[in-house]
């Protein structure tokens, strides 16, 4: 699941169901308004920045377009249709030709990472409202959820499975020189690397990115391991990861489950599973726990890598 904050509303996405909204006022979850005019159903990133919804890799007129990219009017996330009497617009990022996977904010740029190329999306004004800039194609990201902001810097996995850090200035190598790049290609399971996560823990100063392993089984409580950043003193450390529990959401008296990737809800007490984004009108469900990708780890100590060559 993919959203951002616009003003009272928070939108979000799964990429199978319509976009949402969900009103903080009322808490009502509905279909967010506006989309259909534009002919788009479904997107794969969605974020909110420049007084802008901006979604992207969509499915428009009913085929998807895996580099297309659309932005609403300046403070109307629900008009989407382009007019001379509004600012929502949209263009293509076809000059490379791999999958746009994700659209992050960076301070006042937004950085459209794809699989294989990087591209920065500037907020110009009038006649354009946004250009779209290369910045370069050897580097690329592994999946939609491989990249955190902190401090007005990006860190993610780049397809290289490499570890890197992005200020939309300067893209800097953290983890080749180490050696943390060589563990990671060893013991990451490239079948699923696409479903790679991160997150971020300010009390320990670190920023952990969770990969699974080779050779796990296919149910759900899978082996994984975490690379952990702890960027106050520039080194990294080695986490093996074992789930014990999905996000937990509460609703009422009955305890939730959200599984990241298919936003299937779960009830914990016995209840049939509940598609989110198939229900309309429910509360939104509160975290009482959880992390980035809305799981619960276990966290067992392997090794540690100081910041020496």
């Amino acid at each position: 699941i993919n959203g951002a904050q616009f003003k009272d509303l928070f939108i979000f996405t799964n990429n199978t169901k319509n976009i949402k909204k969900h009103d903080g006022g009322t808490g009502a979850i509905a279909d967010l308004g506006g989309i259909s005019a534009a002919n788009i159903t479904l997107a794969k990133t969605l974020e909110v920045n420049n007084s802008h919804c901006i979604i992207g890799n969509v499915v428009l007129s009913g085929t998807r377009d895996n580099k297309y990219i659309a932005w609403s009017d300046k403070n109307a996330p629900e008009t989407w249709l382009a007019a001379t009497s509004n600012l929502a617009s949209n263009m293509n990022i076809n000059e490379t030709s791999d999958e746009l996977l994700r659209i992050k904010r960076l301070g006042i740029v937004n950085v459209v990472y794809k699989n294989k190329s990087i591209w920065l999306l500037l907020n110009i004004g009038l006649p354009f409202i946004f250009v779209k800039r290369l910045f370069t194609e050897a580097i690329g990201i592994v999946g939609p959820d491989a990249v955190i902001e902190w401090n007005n810097v990006h860190y993610f996995v780049g397809n290289d499975l490499d570890i890197y850090r992005f200020d939309a200035v300067r893209l800097d190598s953290l983890a080749a020189r180490r050696g943390i790049k060589d563990y990671i290609i060893s013991q990451a399971n490239t079948n699923k690397i696409s479903r790679t996560t991160t997150g971020i823990d300010t009390e320990q100063r670190e920023i952990y990115f969770t990969f699974d392993r080779k050779e796990t089984s296919s149910l759900v409580w899978e082996n994984k391991f975490d690379v952990v950043y702890h960027y106050e003193e520039d080194r990294f450390s080695i986490r093996d990861s074992i789930i014990t529990a999905m996000g937990l959401y509460k609703q009422a008296a009955s305890i939730k489950t959200i599984d990241s990737h298919t936003g299937i809800i779960i009830d914990q007490i016995g209840g049939i599973p509940t598609d989110l984004f198939g229900v309309e009108g429910i509360p939104l469900f509160k975290p009482i726990i959880g992390n980035i990708d809305g799981n619960i780890y276990r966290f067992n100590y392997i090794d540690s890598f100081d910041g020496s060559d």
